[in-house]
């Protein structure tokens, strides 16, 4: 029992240590986070290019970038699950709800052969805590910069996303529309310009 509790001790002090970005581990996992963050949300749309639901194979390299991508996201939910203080409302934050809607399509992929893009524009609102992110690897020091980077993220983020959506409801409505990501990134912003 006593050596279960030691194993137990020394996962939560590991999962700490990877968490928090004021250790060296923790500016590592970060930098990795925004790494992985950016590869996703690029392999989301460059899958714009293709149907919404197709047949792949394993070994395509788009379809490996992003089951790596996802098994990062999944190690890390687990170890901020670990570490949460309070683990009843760590399932229904915003991060964890962009990893449920993220990480079991591209294991599912894997599986049988078969991707849906889906839901997976919702990975562009992790940049919402990208301003954060860059501020806790210490990459922006003043506040005026931090103001304005997380400023830019949220345009951004919601940008993305909200253009992801617009893609999926378009694409799935009319499966002969050949509308394009960027279209509806530029459709997007000339409606809120107007």
């Amino acid at each position: 029992m006593r050596r279960v509790y030691n194993i137990q001790r020394r996962v939560v002090q590991f999962a700490e240590d990877i968490s928090y970005p004021k250790t060296k581990k923790g500016r590592a996992m970060t930098w990795m986070q925004l790494l992985m963050n950016l590869i996703a949300i690029g392999s989301f749309i460059a899958h714009t290019n293709y149907k919404i639901e197709r047949c792949v194979s394993i070994t395509d390299p788009s379809v490996l970038i992003d089951l790596v991508c996802n098994v990062f996201f999944l190690w890390r939910f687990v170890v901020m699950y670990i570490v949460s203080k309070d683990k009843l409302c760590f399932w229904v934050e915003l991060s964890s709800i962009i990893d449920f809607c993220t990480i079991p399509p591209a294991i599912v992929t894997a599986a049988i052969g078969k991707t849906w893009l889906g839901l997976r524009f919702v990975r562009a609102l992790k940049l919402l805590s990208f301003g954060d992110d860059v501020a806790a690897v210490k990459l922006i020091s003043s506040h005026k910069m931090l103001t304005l980077s997380r400023t830019l993220c949220q345009f951004v983020s919601f940008w993305l996303a909200a253009a992801g959506l617009y893609f999926l409801v378009a694409r799935m409505s009319d499966t002969s529309n050949t509308i394009d990501f960027f279209d509806c990134l530029y459709f997007l912003i000339v409606s809120v310009t107007i």
